[in-house]
C-alpha cells in the first residue's frame, strides 16, 4: 500500500459505474447497483485469467509498457512486430492488444503474454480469446470517442472479463485513472513535436514521481508526501468531472457507518431487523408492490393515444409521478386515485376502548391522501368522488359511524376546497370482511396557468428543500403500527411518555396542504417541485426523474409516536425514515432566495416548516446528514 488518497475509491467506483452504463450496449457487465459512492454490488463472475490491455500509443514507464521494451531494443513485443523509428508517445497506426496475466508473474506482477501463449497454455479457448479481442477493441474505440469529445486522449487501458452463468461479461473497472491513461488532447501534438511529455490526466504523474525516486515496483516504496496526496486526490476528481461532465461531491469522514447502512439496505430490501417488526413482516412488501406499479406504467402507455380523439394529449413525464397529467387547450388536467389503507382498523379497535367512531377523522385522512397527491403536480383539486366498499351492507346500519364518515368527508372537502361529486358504495362479500370498509377515492384537478405544472424538470442544483410538518403518522405505515400494537400487552391502550394512548395518537388526522400550496402560488413563490411524504418515507424526496442528491442538513424532531414505534419494533433509524414521514408531511423545492417568504406563508397557515437542505448534482440519492443515512436511487424503484 502506497498511501491513502481521499475520495479515490468513490471516484473510481462512480466513474466505472458511469462507463458500465454507457457501454452496456456493447457487452453485458457485472454491475447490479451502486448503493453508496464507495460500494458496487456486482454479479459474482468467474474471472477469465487474462487482462486485455489495449494501447493506442507507444508509451509508458513501467516494465510492462511497450515503450520500455521498445527502448531496450526489442521490436517484437507481446508477439507484435513494431517498426524501427518510433518515438515515445507516438500514436500507433491501429490500437494493439498486449495481454497479461492477473499478477501471475514473478513477485506477483503481471506477466507479459502473447495471444499464442495464452491459447497454448489453455488459459482461454481460441473462440473465447477472439470474443475478448473483438469486445475490447470495440470498448476502446467507444471510450476514445467519448474522451475525444471531452478534450482527452484515451492512451491505453485494460479490460477484465468473466463468466456469469455462462454469459460473457465485462467486470472489475473500465476507463478509470487506475486502469487507463489519459492525455490532454489540446496540447498533445505541439508537445510531441518538441519531444516533450504529454500533459497526462491520470495517475501517471504518480508513476513518474516514483520513477524519479528510483522506484519501479520492486521492494518497499518511498513514503508519499502530503502534497502528492492532495494533488493526486484532486487529479482523480478532475478526471471524473471532465469525463462525465458531472460534479463530484466530497463527503466527510468517517464513512464506515454510512457504507454499512447502504449495503445492508441494498442486500436486504425487506429491511429485516432481527427479531423486530418490519413493514414486510407486517404484510407490506414495497419491492413486490413497486414491481407491479412499474409493469402497469409500461403497459398503460400503449393506451395514451386515445386522448387524441378528444383533442388532448398525454404528458408522458407524469407517469411515475403522484398524479397523471394530460394537456387540454388552455390548461393541464390531473387525476389521482388513492386509498386510506388500514387506518380504519385502528379506529374500529379504538371505538371499543373510547366509544368514539373516529370515522370523521379517518375520512379526512382518505381525502388528504387523494388531494395531497394531486397538488404535487401543481393542480388545484376540482372534483372528488368517494369509494366506500364494504363486506356487508349491514356496515351502513351503524348510523353513528355512517354519519361521522359522511360528515368527516364533507368537512375534509371544505378544507381542500374541492367539490364532492358522488361515488360508489359496493358490497364485496368475501372480498372484504363483513365488519370492515375500504375507504378510497379519486379526484380531478386543473393546472392553470400551464406554467404551474411541476413534474421535476424545474429542479435546479442549489434549490432548497423546505419541509412542512406532519400531524403524526398520517395514513402511511399503519400496517406496521398495528403490528406493534398487536405485540404490546395493552395494545392500543399503551401509553406514550406524555400519557396519551398509542391508538389515539395514531388516529390524528392527516394535514391537508391544498390551501397552503394555493397561497404559495398566489404569492408567486417559484415552486420547482413538491413531494407528498407518504409511503417510502423520506425516500420520496428523490421521486423526480432527475439525477440529484437531496441533502438534508436539518431534521425536524419526530413526534413521540415515531419514537414509540421505533422502540417497540426495534427498527433502525434508516428503516424509520425509509417508511414513515417522521414529522415532515410535505416538501417544497424552491430557490434559496424565496425560503424566508415561503416559511412566513407556512406560519400564517398554521404549519411549522424547516429550511432543511438543498439539491446538488448526482449521484441520485437522499442524504440525511444528521442521521448519517443515505438512500440510494435503487431504494425508490417506482418508475
Amino acid at each position: 500500500m502506497l498511501g491513502h488518497i481521499p475520495f479515490k475509491g468513490a471516484v473510481l467506483n462512480l466513474l466505472a459505474a458511469w462507463w458500465f452504463e454507457k457501454t452496456k450496449h456493447l457487452v453485458p457487465n457485472h454491475l447490479i447497483s451502486v448503493p453508496h459512492p464507495n460500494v458496487t454490488i456486482a454479479k459474482n463472475c468467474t474471472s477469465i485469467p487474462v487482462e486485455m490491455v489495449v494501447r493506442g500509443y507507444i508509451s509508458g514507464v513501467t516494465k510492462t509498457s511497450i515503450w520500455y521494451s521498445y527502448n531496450q531494443g526489442e521490436r517484437v513485443i507481446y508477439g507484435i512486430k513494431f517498426p524501427d523509428g518510433l518515438k515515445k508517445n507516438q500514436k500507433l497506426p491501429t490500437p494493439v492488444i498486449t495481454p497479461t496475466t492477473h499478477g501471475g508473474g514473478k513477485g506477483g506482477h503481471d506477466e507479459r503474454l502473447t495471444k499464442e501463449e495464452i491459447i497454448k497454455r489453455k488459459l482461454v479457448s481460441p473462440k473465447m480469446y477472439a470474443e475478448m479481442e473483438r469486445t475490447c477493441l470495440e470498448l476502446f474505440k467507444f471510450g476514445s470517442n467519448v474522451c475525444k469529445k471531452q478534450g482527452l486522449i484515451l492512451v491505453d487501458t485494460k479490460y477484465e472479463f468473466g463468466l456469469y452463468d455462462g454469459t460473457f461479461m465485462l467486470m472489475d473497472e473500465i476507463h478509470t485513472p487506475d486502469s487507463s491513461r489519459f492525455w490532454k488532447a489540446a496540447t498533445y501534438e505541439a508537445r510531441f513535436k518538441k519531444g516533450l511529455e504529454p500533459e497526462n490526466f491520470d495517475k501517471e504523474f504518480l508513476r513518474l514521481w516514483y520513477v524519479a525516486k528510483g522506484y519501479q515496483g520492486d521492494g518497499p516504496p518511498p513514503p508519499m508526501s502530503e502534497q502528492l496526496v492532495v494533488d493526486l486526490a484532486q487529479r482523480y476528481i478532475d478526471v471524473y468531472e471532465t469525463i462525465t461532465s458531472q460534479k463530484f461531491y466530497e463527503y466527510s469522514y468517517p464513512i464506515e457507518n454510512e457504507i454499512q447502512q447502504a449495503v445492508s439496505r441494498a442486500l436486504n430490501p425487506s429491511n429485516k431487523n432481527g427479531n423486530g417488526i418490519t413493514y414486510e413482516s407486517a404484510g407490506v412488501n414495497y419491492a413486490a408492490l413497486d414491481q407491479v406499479k412499474r409493469l402497469a406504467q409500461q403497459t398503460a402507455k400503449r393506451t395514451s393515444f386515445h386522448l387524441k380523439a378528444f383533442g388532448m394529449s398525454e404528458v408522458s413525464a407524469s407517469r411515475g409521478e403522484s398524479a397523471y397529467v394530460w394537456e387540454e387547450t388552455d390548461s393541464f388536467r390531473a387525476l389521482v386515485i388513492e386509498g386510506l389503507g388500514t387506518k380504519n382498523l385502528v379506529a374500529d379497535a379504538m371505538r371499543k376502548i373510547t366509544g368514539k367512531t373516529y370515522y370523521d377523522t379517518i375520512a379526512q385522512d382518505a381525502v388528504a391522501m387523494i388531494v395531497n397527491d394531486l397538488i404535487t403536480v401543481g393542480a388545484a383539486p376540482q372534483v372528488i368522488n368517494a369509494y366506500f366498499a364494504v363486506g356487508s351492507s349491514d356496515w351502513f346500519n351503524d348510523e353513528k359511524r355512517a354519519k361521522d364518515l359522511v360528515a368527516g368527508w364533507t368537512e375534509a372537502c371544505e378544507l381542500a376546497g374541492v367539490v364532492w361529486g358522488g361515488g360508489e358504495t359496493p358490497t364485496l362479500k368475501k372480498v372484504i370482511e363483513p365488519d370492515a370498509i375500504d375507504l378510497a377515492g379519486a379526484a380531478v384537478g386543473i393546472v392553470t396557468p400551464k406554467t404551474r405544472l411541476l413534474l421535476g424538470d424545474k429542479i435546479t442544483s442549489g434549490d432548497r428543500i423546505l419541509l412542512v410538518e406532519s400531524n403524526g403518522i398520517h395514513a402511511n405505515g399503519l400496517t406496521l403500527a398495528r403490528a406493534v400494537a398487536d405485540a404490546l400487552p395493552q395494545g392500543y391502550e399503551s401509553k406514550l411518555t406524555d400519557g396519551t394512548l398509542f391508538g389515539e395518537v395514531l388516529l390524528k388526522p392527516t394535514h391537508i396542504y391544498v390551501k397552503l400550496v394555493a397561497a404559495l402560488f398566489a404569492a408567486d413563490i417559484d415552486i420547482h417541485y413538491m413531494v407528498n411524504i407518504t409511503g417510502h418515507g423520506w425516500r420520496k424526496l428523490m421521486r423526480a426523474a432527475r439525477d440529484f442528491v437531496y441533502q438534508i442538513e436539518t431534521v425536524p424532531e419526530p413526534q413521540a409516536v415515531f419514537t414509540f414505534i421505533q422502540e417497540h419494533s426495534k427498527s433502525t433509524e434508516a428503516e424509520m425514515y425509509g417508511t414513515f414521514n417522521m414529522g415532515a408531511g410535505f416538501a417544497f423545492f424552491i430557490p434559496e432566495s424565496e425560503c424566508a417568504k415561503a416559511q412566513s406563508i407556512c406560519t400564517q397557515h398554521g404549519f411549522k416548516s424547516w429550511n432543511s437542505g438543498y439539491v446538488k448534482r448526482i449521484p441520485k440519492r437522499v442524504e440525511i446528514k444528521p442521521k448519517r443515512i443515505i438512500f440510494s436511487e435503487g431504494e425508490l424503484a417506482i418508475r
